[in-house]
């Protein structure tokens, strides 16, 4: 953190005490600003309806095609932390234990061991920040990116046909976060399979063959974990809709908040808006509730691999040294950390797919086509000549959608009271109205 981040310092000084100003702040990166991501995101989408044609393209493609380079970046420096944590927690922490246990210590030799213990824990921690920084940056552009494109695509819609405004709302502001954790916490998915691999032949080294039980637990908590993910990703999907419906409610209370206010219908509109929140509370806690199991195992799964490890080594007649213990336990901590990382990881994956999902369905939409033809005769602001005028046709469920809210509304100015009641003294009124119509 001071390596990378003690700049920062001042500026947080002066923002606890209110009084940074435009001037204190840094000019940031052009490539940072929504600009240029959202140019490059416009290129590669055109490439891809091109490629797989409307219907097969995939904006999450587009996606990960956008960060792939800083990805890769980021991928080799997490090596390179992975690599230091691994000698430093199995390799080095074994040899220190060896060398107290001799009789004749080599002074050299513990110098040597101290010096390279530090200089790889480090190397670890310098490398961990930067993939974090890179992530961070990277998550920034593409998040800002994706705004700055869905923004202007909604500035040429032709209609918004089944999307309401809250909808709208929804997708600026939770699906562009879903696309940054993604570029923070994606590439976290290698962690496990490089910390194994290594992990097992040397505890298999220490240990022999019984090393193999305490991997095969790693291993059968891997299933778990991608289960728990899915669960996550489903629940979700479901929180998504329910969000949106709640989101679509408050707008509309806010447009009629007079006419509420009016006929004094707060505590019915209220008690309908909690239901919904109460539905959509049920949902972010059954995620938050799988979530939090599947990190509560983390911690779980390296002691309950030690002690098998040890138990079958020895009952099978085996001795267990200090240095071997301790050597596979550093072994199974580290990894736990790829362990650790896993959840978010999985969890970003599939939030970020929904997400991307959806930002499509907005992409696909029609836009307006704009006519720049200057009248013929300049002292004309607009000239029309054999035109036809029509409307859009919605397709069935925008139809739906909007049918039910205005007929919402037209009960609600009718009856003049909140909604349930009045319905059938309305129709009275009607069939009587048409009575006098037909005498008169």
């Amino acid at each position: 953190a001071n390596i990378y981040v003690r700049w920062m310092d001042p500026l947080v000084w002066k923002a606890t005490k209110g009084k940074i100003q435009a001037s204190d702040l840094f000019e940031p990166s052009p490539n940072d600003s929504a600009d240029a991501p959202s140019k490059r995101l416009h290129d590669l989408w055109e490439e891809e309806v091109k490629k797989k044609g409307i219907m097969k393209a995939s904006y999450f493609r587009v996606v990960l095609r956008s960060i792939r380079t800083r990805w890769i970046v980021s991928t080799l420096v997490l090596l390179l932390s992975l690599m230091c944590s691994f000698t430093s927690a199995a390799v080095i922490v074994r040899q220190l234990l060896e060398y107290t246990e001799t009789t004749h210590p080599d002074f050299r030799i513990g110098i040597a061991l101290v010096l390279g213990m530090f200089f790889t824990e480090l190397v670890r921690v310098c490398t961990i920040n930067l993939v974090y920084i890179l992530n961070y940056r990277t998550g920034i552009r593409l998040m800002g990116g994706t705004l700055a494109l869905v923004f202007e695509k909604i500035l040429h819609l032709r209609s918004l046909k089944d999307k309401s405004v809250g909808e709208l709302v929804n997708l600026l502001s939770n699906d562009g976060m879903r696309l940054f954790e993604l570029s923070t916490f994606g590439i976290m998915v290698v962690n496990t399979p490089i910390l194994f691999i290594p992990g097992t032949v040397y505890t298999c080294f220490i240990l022999g063959p019984w090393a193999l039980v305490g991997v095969a637990t790693f291993v059968l908590f891997l299933p778990v974990q991608s289960f728990l993910g899915k669960v996550v990703a489903k629940v979700r999907r479901k929180c998504i809709s329910i969000t949106d419906e709640r989101v679509r409610m408050m707008s509309e209370l806010l447009t009629s908040i007079k006419l509420i206010k009016m006929y004094a219908w707060e505590k019915p509109f209220s008690k309908k808006i909690g239901e919904v929140r109460k539905r959509e509370k049920t949902k972010l806690e059954s995620a938050g509730f799988v979530q939090a199991m599947s990190i509560a195992f983390n911690p779980a799964v390296p002691v309950i691999a030690a002690v098998l490890c040890f138990t079958g080594h020895t009952l099978s007649g085996n001795n267990l040294t200090p240095a071997q213990a301790f050597a596979v336990v550093s072994v199974f901590n580290s990894l736990r950390y790829g362990l650790a990382l896993l959840p978010n990881a999985v969890r970003a994956w599939g939030e970020s797919g929904v997400a991307a999902k959806r930002i499509k369905s907005l992409l696909v939409m029609e836009e307006l086509q704009q006519h720049t033809e200057k009248p013929a005769d300049r002292s004309n602001a607009v000239e029309i000549k054999a035109a036809t005028f029509g409307w859009d046709v919605l397709d069935i469920k925008g139809e739906k959608k909007r049918k039910a809210e205005g007929a919402e509304k037209k009960q609600k100015g009718r009856r003049g009271g909140p909604p349930g009641k009045g319905v059938k003294k309305d129709k009275e009124g009607d069939k009587q109205g048409e009575e006098d119509e037909k005498n008169k």
